[in-house]
């Protein structure tokens, strides 16, 4: 909806500079407010706005889709920074607003022109709205000028600017911007998106459109770091409050409100918040806003700034050749994000989507795990957060535990400071639980000698990513970051980095051990009688033959881990870098492949653009699924813990339940499931697959899986014990194609039958389950449906 908007925006937005020129000398004065309008009303008071209200407690504004000035997100609320600016004029004057939607920009202008609509905050003076409007005093300005590739910059900043091709909107020339265009080529588009596209592949070499436009559209597309304004501007565009002349009373209240709003800053925040006012390009030196948050964030006894996040942002930094120094700030500030002038990015935040609206991310360095803690012995039958539903929960204020946990509802919540208090609090018997990050809260614990005095409940109840943040106009330094991220994660260097800040306490220590022996020792020579004596020495003589034996062969099978987990860590660098390398032209081919298809084509030249849409879509896909099945494997990055198979069933049931209604699907449980040992996530893919595929391949008018446990199995002459079971009444497999059933990205059907995928779900399935030591076969019948059985290790059987 923002972009299918952004053709009726220019027209709006920039009319007021392509007027004929008696208009245009009109407006001079106003081409002159400086670029930054924190002085406006800067002569006024700022006294408390006292509303004079003529026309009733509400005021009727005009919308329409002109992003980022006025646009709908995509949780359906109207926002933008015209959008905004009346909202807070409103709340100022004690008003409710009512929205009335344009869907044309000649609709919009002439509610205005005749007072079905009463005020638009942020318009640029058009000529139409002065014969029945007021307007207030300057509320921002904002530049028009040439956008250019970033490597075009510095050549098009100097002037004169002649023989260039320039990609515009078609209107009306006029003034000195039809100059500019009479000493270049202008090349005529019929979206600001279709300009952007031409200038990336280099069939024009500038755009003229409002650069707020074409950053709010970059950023979208993330091809924000390939573009950059060309300095000076061609000219500044004002903007000013509209209000019809119905509503004239209101008009000193709006201008006084203005300028408090300009006096406190949140005028100039709104500007940021909208790109009105364009974020600053990168300095030599960045600035990294930190604040304490041990073991991520904290300060070393040398003062210096310390911690996992620290020295991951100096070593990705040093890889990207990058220089960045770091600022203590609040907590407050913290979570606000960067903004110009202040700091430019953190060292690591949580990926949020509300936080993503006001940072830019890098690709995710870390993975944190948020858990349930409880005082020791008091967490036997605890499993998630409705199984602690009973009890007072601690948590910390503004930390994601804290959202989680409200987000979940039906819990008693009690909210602390810091996370110190939050511990102190469990402790003392204030929460029966606590809820925080799985680490640091067991780091605090640790720190303070009380760790054996706190349980954790496993699995966590909540796994969130985290990356370094960034403020918007930073795409230069997001990209050179994305570059070495994946390749630094996978590397020695980051393993040794976790080992120093995570590793869990070792007991047996080398002194510990010398210790012990010393004491069997000492208590061996006091023993009486020297037949005991003699049989301790040749007792200690037999074990330190053995110790000897048992130390070359741990040293061997040391040796081979660590060439086994160097030669890991080599392919799954390669794989990361492969990854990041791939992707790259492959989002380059699908946003040229999207601005195609917004373009008037022949009904084959859609055909066209639409399958390289999709086979860039499945590229994708192979490239994400591959590199899953890399790592299934590995057992360093899964957690084993007792699974309660039933309930995941039936998690995964009801997360599908939609998918599976519209394909008229039942998912059943046929028999009593047992829990096993292993991975949730990992046992959770697998059954997602197997449901998933059941349905997927299937012809019939109602699609059964019915989901079952066996005590024994006849297979094949061979009797399986302890057996899980997915049958489905779907297309079924044909003998011949036994062997491919398992193989990586084998479909064995049309492609665009039964619909997409990449054929990786069956070798995930097979490769969860080899790495469990488990076994997995089928019988089917082609049109008679198929029936996976497959083992995986019992908790039951693991205990005993």
């Amino acid at each position: 909806m923002r972009k299918a908007a952004r053709s009726a925006l220019v027209l709006v937005c920039v009319l007021v500079v392509f007027i004929d020129g008696s208009r245009a000398q009109r407006n001079t004065d106003e081409a002159q407010v400086p670029e930054s309008s924190d002085s406006i009303g800067a002569e006024q008071t700022t006294a408390t706005v006292k509303p004079v209200i003529a026309g009733g407690d509400s005021i009727i504004a005009a919308f329409a889709n002109f992003p980022p000035y006025m646009y709908t997100d995509e949780a359906g609320r109207k926002t933008g920074f015209m959008v905004e600016l009346v909202k807070e004029i409103a709340h100022e004057l004690g008003l409710t607003v009512e929205f009335l939607e344009s869907t044309t920009s000649r609709e919009f202008i002439d509610n205005q022109v005749t007072g079905k609509t009463e005020i638009i905050a942020g318009v640029v003076r058009l000529p139409p709205l002065e014969r029945s409007n007021l307007f207030s005093i300057v509320t921002a300005t904002e530049r028009l000028g040439l956008v250019a590739r970033t490597s075009d910059l510095f050549r098009l900043s100097q002037p004169p600017v002649r023989n260039i091709r320039i990609g515009i909107v078609p209107l009306a020339l006029g003034s000195h911007i039809e100059q500019l265009l009479a000493e270049n080529t202008p090349v005529e588009y019929v979206s600001p998106e279709a300009v952007l596209m031409d200038l990336l592949t280099e069939d024009i070499d500038a755009a003229l459109i409002p650069n707020p436009v074409a950053f709010d559209i970059a950023r979208e597309a993330l091809i924000d770091h390939r573009i950059g304004f060309v300095n000076p501007p061609t000219k500044h565009i004002s903007r000013f409050v509209a209000l019809h002349e119905s509503r004239s009373d209101l008009m000193p209240q709006i201008d006084d409100v203005l300028s408090n709003m300009s006096a406190d800053g949140r005028m100039r925040a709104l500007r940021e918040r909208f790109f009105i006012e364009l974020p600053p390009a990168p300095s030599d030196v960045l600035t990294v806003g930190f604040s304490e948050f041990p073991p991520y964030k904290f300060v070393a006894d040398d003062g210096a700034p310390s911690g996992y996040a620290v020295e991951t942002l100096q070593r990705l930094a040093a890889r990207a050749d990058l220089q960045i120094e770091f600022k203590k700030i609040s907590q407050e500030n913290w979570e606000r994000g960067p903004r110009p002038g202040e700091f430019d990015m953190l060292t690591l935040a949580n990926i949020t989507a509300d936080k993503s609206q006001r940072m830019d991310f890098t690709l995710p360095t870390v993975e944190a795990s948020l858990s349930v803690f409880t005082r020791a012995g008091e967490s036997t039958d605890l499993t998630d957060l409705s199984s602690v539903s009973d009890r007072v929960i601690g948590v910390v204020n503004e930390h994601l535990a804290q959202t989680v946990a409200i987000n979940h509802g039906g819990l008693e919540l009690r909210s602390y400071s810091s996370q110190p208090a939050l511990l102190d609090g469990l402790l003392d018997k204030e929460v029966g639980a606590a809820l925080f990050t799985a680490r640091n809260f067991k780091a605090l614990a640790l720190k303070k000698g009380v760790a054996e005095l706190i349980d954790e409940v496993r699995p966590p109840f909540h796994v969130t990513s985290a990356a370094p943040a960034l403020r918007f106009g930073l795409g230069s330094v997001r990209e050179q970051l994305d570059a070495v991220i994946p390749g630094f994660l996978a590397s020695a260097e980051h393993q040794s980095l976790r080992q120093k800040y995570f590793a869990e306490p070792v007991f047996w220590t080398p002194f510990r051990i010398y210790s012990s022996m010393a004491l069997t020792a000492a208590l061996s020579l006091l023993a009486p009688l020297g037949y005991i004596l003699w049989q301790r020495q040749k007792q200690i003589e037999w074990q330190q033959r053995d110790l000897e034996r048992e130390k070359k062969l741990s040293h061997d099978l040391t040796k081979l881990v660590a060439d086994l987990e160097r030669s890991n860590r080599d392919l799954d660098e390669f794989a990361y870098t492969a990854s990041h390398d791939l992707k790259e032209p492959l989002r380059g081919i699908s946003i040229n492949a999207n601005f195609f298809a917004r373009e008037t084509l022949t009904v084959d030249g859609q055909k066209r653009v639409s399958r390289i849409i999709e086979l860039t879509k499945r590229m994708e896909m192979l490239v994400a699924d591959l590199l899953h099945i890399s790592r299934l494997s590995r057992s360093d990055t899964t957690t084993d813990v007792s699974v309660d198979v039933e309930e995941l069933v039936a998690t995964v049931g009801s997360e599908l339940r939609e998918w599976v209604d519209e394909n008229n699907g039942v998912v059943t449980v046929q028999t009593k499931l047992p829990s096993v040992h292993g991975d949730p996530s990992r046992i959770r893919s697998l059954f997602q697959n197997l449901i998933v595929n059941g349905i997927k391949y299937n012809d019939s008018a109602t699609k059964l899986v019915e989901i079952g446990f066996h005590k024994s199995v006849a297979f094949n002459d061979d009797v399986k014990n302890n057996v899980f079971s997915v049958k489905d009444n779907g297309i079924g497999i044909e003998e011949k194609h036994r062997a491919n059933v398992f193989k990586l990205f084998q479909r064995l059907n049309v492609t665009h039958e039964y619909g997409s995928g990449s054929g990786a779900g069956l070798s995930v399935v097979r490769k969860i389950i080899e790495s469990y030591n488990g076994w997995i076969d089928f019988v089917s019948q082609p049109q008679g449906g198929t029936t996976f059985y497959f083992t995986l290790p019992l908790t039951q059987h693991r205990e005993s």
